[in-house]
């Protein structure tokens, strides 16, 4: 798969010669060609000089004073650009300069998260009133928009727009590239009803192409050949299509959509019988979380048609030791085993030596290092990871964290700060409040007190649970003096998308979580909708372990198909393996909307690049 660069907002870094137009008078030109030519080079404060020189010096103050707005803009001061917006007279500007006035008020919006207001500008007037180099911005503030909307399809469309403005052949391949990854972020099931209503055109095969990535492996490259026939000159040919890696299988034959290749070792089937054991602690301090993991396998089981069907022999854990249990395991015939749940007791497996079937652990932890043992967890890290690359790909910069004061949020804001300023973010504050408290105007208050200091766009990032970001969240619109944009991790929502009153405080809020808790629509025997009755009976705190036990049994047959790296849509996220046995899921995004979820599709997956600046993988 290809590395995709996010594109934000502030990357809106193109210079716009000729924007001048009737405003600027001919004997201006040198000036405006060394302001350019700062701009090129970073100066901004340079570049800002001159502009603001010329608005004092030249005929066409309004239109030198737009510039100076625009310049604050590309150095990410919005807050200076508005101020200075709200002073141009529109009426004293050229008709083309009017247009591009309303481009950079409506990038003004759309760094202040205001999407909605940000498309109404745009759509008081059309393309074609914009100097040339202008309409490339015009578009890509068009696929921002509606990127911020949960609008994927219609981003897509935007930059199909801005593709054909684009001569520089580096800046076609970056916009191939977010396309993809656009796309890749609707559903598969609404893309596949989308390829049959457009059925013709550059935009159904970028969406036939994201479909063909999600088919099982083996069968990738005959569709892919499909493809090219069906797409002949579609841009994706080449360059990127080469990317994506794709070669032919065995005889070039497509074989069953969800059987492994030839066995590599991944799982080794013992002689004694078809057993899966499963290492759980029954018992003691853990009982209620590995009682979910239970019923999740045991739903998996019931629902499983394979013949014969292996049988599920249970071990309790607690206090008993988990390498001789492991061994037990095995004598009883397992060719395979599931667990065990805790870091501890995988730390304690991994140094057992002499593994003879594979483990596949409920847990991640960086002290087990075995060949046998695959890690499988949900780890509150890769959530973070996911929801902050949420806020990263919609062009946010600058972050206001709040943290409950416990040794879970010390980690998490920790865990925050480090992986925001990676990506090349700033954090202006981490503030904190008592988890279970009864209000909380203080801790909110000083947060927002930090956001003056915001350069470039701004946005809270909340680490809370459903209780408590239900008193937060009316807190933090109560007290903002502009639109903060605010993003989560997964626990903000307690799996009832029916809940449109208790949800409705959360309104306005992106995080990012299990395709199993969102997916409100499915219907299949595993579906929440189908074990409802099992969801109910079991805590909000434990309801997404109910998915990793479905997808911890539907896992054994398909490591190898991850050891080839090819990726597993689970009910916990679309399952990938890293290295040292590590299995990373990739959620789906929502926003809470009036108390309703708003999917956004499969969350980025943005990591900080060696050498600075980011890169996104799939």
């Amino acid at each position: 798969m290809p590395n995709f660069k996010y594109l934000t907002v502030a990357l809106f870094a193109i210079i716009i010669a000729g924007c001048a137009g009737q405003a600027a008078r001919q004997s201006d030109n040198a000036q405006i060609a060394d302001a350019e030519a700062r701009l090129r080079a970073g100066d901004y404060l340079g570049a800002s000089q001159i502009y603001q020189n010329l608005e004092v010096n030249s005929d066409a103050p309004e239109y030198y004073r737009m510039m100076v707005a625009y310049v604050s803009l590309r150095s990410g001061n919005t807050r200076e650009a508005q101020a200075l917006l709200a002073q141009v007279l529109p009426d004293k500007l050229g008709s083309d300069e009017q247009a591009f006035y309303q481009v950079l008020r409506s990038w003004a919006d759309l760094n202040q998260g205001k999407a909605k207001d940000a498309m109404a500008r745009l759509n008081t007037f059309n393309a074609d009133q914009l100097a040339p180099s202008n309409r490339r911005i015009y578009y890509k503030l068009r696929a921002s928009a509606y990127n911020q909307l949960g609008n994927m399809v219609d981003s897509a469309r935007e930059r199909l727009n801005y593709a054909a403005l684009i001569r520089n052949p580096d800046e076609a391949r970056k916009n191939n590239e977010a396309i993809f990854e656009t796309l890749d972020r609707v559903p598969v099931a609404t893309l596949k009803d989308l390829v049959l209503q457009e059925k013709t055109g550059d935009l159904v095969g970028w969406m036939d192409l994201v479909l063909l990535t999600h088919a099982p492996e083996n069968q990738r490259y005959n569709y892919l050949q499909t493809w090219l026939q069906r797409y002949p000159g579609h841009p994706a040919t080449g360059e990127f299509i080469d990317s994506l890696k794709i070669k032919p299988g065995s005889g070039g034959k497509t074989q069953p959509a969800q059987q492994p290749p030839a066995a590599t070792g991944a799982v080794s089937p013992a002689p004694n019988g078809n057993v899966i054991g499963v290492l759980l602690p029954l018992s003691g301090p853990y009982a209620s979380l590995a009682q979910a993991v239970k019923d999740g396998i045991e739903a998996a089981h019931n629902a499983d048609t394979s013949s014969p069907k292996p049988r599920l022999e249970y071990v309790d854990t607690q206090n008993a030791d988990v390498a001789a249990l492991y061994r037990k395991l095995v004598s009883l015939g397992a060719r395979a085993v599931i667990g065990p749940l805790t870091k501890e007791e995988l730390g304690v497996l991994s140094k057992s030596g002499n593994l003879s079937v594979t483990a596949l652990g409920l847990n991640q932890t960086q002290d087990v290092n075995a060949e046998k043992i695959y890690q499988f967890g949900l780890i509150p890290e890769q959530d973070l990871e996911q929801s902050a690359a949420s806020a990263w790909a919609d062009g946010f910069q600058s972050a206001l964290v709040l943290a409950p004061s416990s040794a879970f949020g010390t980690r998490m804001s920790g865990y925050f700060t480090d992986y925001w300023k990676g990506l090349g973010g700033k954090v202006l504050t981490v503030k904190t409040y008592n988890p279970g408290a009864s209000e909380y105007t203080r801790p909110v208050g000083e947060l927002l007190s930090a956001a003056s200091q915001a350069a470039g766009r701004a946005f809270v990032f909340l680490i809370a649970d459903a209780r408590d970001a239900r008193l937060i969240k009316p807190q933090i619109d109560a007290q903002q003096t502009a639109p903060l944009p605010v993003f989560a991790m997964s626990r903000v929502y307690d799996g009832h998308a029916d809940a449109a009153m208790q949800n409705k405080d959360l309104s306005g809020i992106t995080f990012c979580d299990i395709p199993w808790l969102l997916n409100d629509k499915a219907s299949d025997p595993l579906s929440l909708t189908s074990l409802h009755t099992l969801a109910d009976k079991t805590s909000e705190s434990d309801l997404r372990l109910i998915a990793m036990g479905i997808d911890a049994y539907k896992l054994l047959p398909q490591l190898d198909i991850l050891r080839s790296g090819s990726p597993y849509s689970g009910y916990t996220g679309r399952l990938s393996l890293q290295p040292g046995n590590r299995i990373r899921r990739q959620l789906d995004c929502a926003m809470l909307d009036g108390g309703t979820l708003r999917l956004r599709g499969p969350a980025p997956n943005v990591q900080p690049a060696t050498g600075g600046g980011t890169i996104a993988s799939r």
